[in-house]
């Protein structure tokens, strides 16, 4: 079952965020284009944030 996730711009004055759905087995990748697409980036997603503030990358549990 794929996971529910919140996706926002981390730019000051942005007030987008977006409802997605990863599947279980996404990559760092996947997660870093689904956030591109379903927040209309100008340019692709390059880093992932956790809800405390904490950057996440591929060495990590997971992006969950």
């Amino acid at each position: 079952m794929p996971t529910r996730i919140t996706l926002r711009v981390g730019v000051t004055g942005a007030a987008n965020g977006k409802k997605a759905s990863l599947p279980n087995d996404a990559t760092m990748a996947d997660l870093l284009a689904l956030a591109t697409t379903k927040l209309a980036l100008p340019q692709p997603a390059k880093r992932v944030f956790d809800a405390s503030g904490d950057e996440l990358d591929d060495d990590e549990d997971g992006a969950r």
